[in-house]
């Protein structure tokens, strides 16, 4: 997309959360393909994880401290913008988004340390599973869609993603969270 006319020249758009809320396929992947190379458990190679999160609650105060909304932001009006464009409906999608993000790192880390769990708690994180379930199945559509578009032989090569096993392998990673909140 192109940044607003008024916008500096060679300034791209910034769009918090993007990973979180259109890519998660590559993020849980990524988790997965490190426990299998370095034989451990998924819980040992979380690109989702306490460090990050912090980075994330950082993000987000520096979305949430804008006072007088505008059409976009600089790094003028949000620090850690850069020489970038931060539009507004990205500022509350990436609220929104990191919102969601800790949320999820909440629930791993109960999970991982074998928390109690209320039933409220569980049904939330439950409901959140299932949305990154569609999240996910969508982000690897979506790559099988472009990838088409870009390669002439990209389907020769990457199965379709109801026959995508990598992708099942990711979904697997969603899956045994669901079991697991179910028998908290």
């Amino acid at each position: 997309d192109d940044p607003p006319a008024d916008a500096p020249t060679g300034y791209n758009r910034l769009i918090p959360g993007w990973m979180f809320t259109h890519n998660l396929f590559a993020v849980l992947r990524s988790e997965r393909k490190h426990a299998t190379r370095m034989g451990v458990p998924i819980s040992e190679t979380r690109a989702i994880r306490e460090e990050i999160l912090l980075l994330v609650r950082d993000a987000l105060a520096r979305l949430e401290s804008v006072v007088q909304p505008n059409e976009w932001y600089d790094d003028g009006q949000i620090d850690g913008v850069g020489k970038n464009v931060l539009l507004e409906v990205d500022r509350k999608r990436g609220i929104a988004a990191y919102r969601e993000l800790l949320e999820y790192g909440k629930m791993r880390a109960s999970l991982d340390a074998g928390s109690a769990i209320d039933e409220a708690d569980r049904n939330r994180y439950l409901e959140l599973i299932e949305r990154l379930k569609v999240r996910t199945r969508d982000s690897r559509a979506r790559d099988h869609h472009r990838g088409g578009r870009i390669f002439d032989d990209y389907h020769l090569v990457h199965a379709q993603p109801d026959d995508d096993s990598e992708l099942e392998l990711v979904m697997s990673i969603l899956d045994d969270e669901e079991a697991r909140l179910r028998c908290t």
